[in-house]
């Protein structure tokens, strides 16, 4: 379902979808930018126009390829891609680049608004996937805002001409269809409220005893081992897969554990209760 019309923006941006027309002027700009050690893996000898003519005209039909203009120069383009595989099909990579010398304009902020709204209408999308330098910290800021979360790290990923390797952070996104949000559920004792960062400081007061975690695979032994255990808890939550709670005395507000719904799968209608500790 790829966008049929322009739409207007903030500062005179515009969004449409790409044509062929497009290809050599994209290809020019990524080849530009490429030439910023770090931005992007290809080098500008690696970028063609036929090969960017190609994907215009495969995601025409198989997934998005925007362009953004401003004053009808394109100023920035960003696409969704599916993996090639059957199986792998409802996985999209994203690309995203903003043009030399248009940074900081809100460009990028606001392809990727126009993308996931367009991933989360269609059915065909179950996750976005990326690659990102580790030291492109302005990207990594602009995906966690979207609500991207880290999926993995891989090391020394790329060799720059100097001889310098970098990371890629592995960074995913989920549409919210496939969300449950949180919510604070209260008995008569206790009450569970979604579990955040905030309450690390009380989780910790209650919850690094060893014998806690005795028969339990990752044990959590210090305030960092707590924080990891929190951080993975927001993950899953993020991919639609958890909902972690703090566990709170009504009467006198005090963290005395936590516990969560997992493993959920509204395909099946499937949900698990664990993870509880106190």
């Amino acid at each position: 379902m790829p966008m049929s019309h322009e739409r207007a923006h903030p500062a005179g941006l515009v969004l449409r979808t790409a044509v062929a027309g497009d290809a050599a002027v994209l290809a020019a700009a990524e080849a530009e930018t490429a030439r910023t050690p770090g931005l992007l893996v290809s080098q500008p000898g690696e970028l063609s126009a036929e090969a960017f003519a190609d994907k215009i005209t495969l995601l025409a039909t198989r997934g998005q390829y925007l362009v953004a203009e401003r004053d009808g120069r394109p100023v920035g383009h960003a696409l969704l891609e599916p993996m090639p595989l059957a199986a792998l099909q409802h996985v999209f990579q994203l690309t995203i680049v903003v043009h030399p010398g248009q940074t900081g304009h809100g460009i990028g902020k606001t392809l990727m608004q126009a993308l996931l709204k367009w991933a989360e209408q269609d059915a065909r999308v179950g996750k976005i996937e990326l690659r990102v330098r580790s030291s492109n910290r302005a990207a990594i800021g602009l995906y966690q805002h979207f609500g991207f979360v880290e999926e993995g790290r891989f090391h020394a990923q790329l060799r720059l001409p100097d001889g310098e390797s970098l990371d890629d952070l592995a960074m995913a996104w989920f549409p919210h269809r496939l969300r449950a949000a949180p919510v604070a559920l209260e008995g008569d004792g206790v009450r569970l409220e979604p579990l955040s960062f905030e309450y690390l400081d009380g989780l910790c007061a209650v919850g690094l005893d060893e014998s806690l975690w005795q028969w339990v695979p990752t044990a959590v032994r210090n305030r960092e081992e707590m924080r990891d255990y929190i951080g993975a808890a927001l993950a899953d939550q993020a991919r639609g897969l958890a909902l972690p709670f703090a566990t709170v005395l009504k009467a006198s507000g005090q963290v005395v554990g936590s516990t969560r719904f997992a493993n959920m799968d509204p395909a099946d209608r499937r949900v698990e209760i664990g993870w509880t500790w106190i």
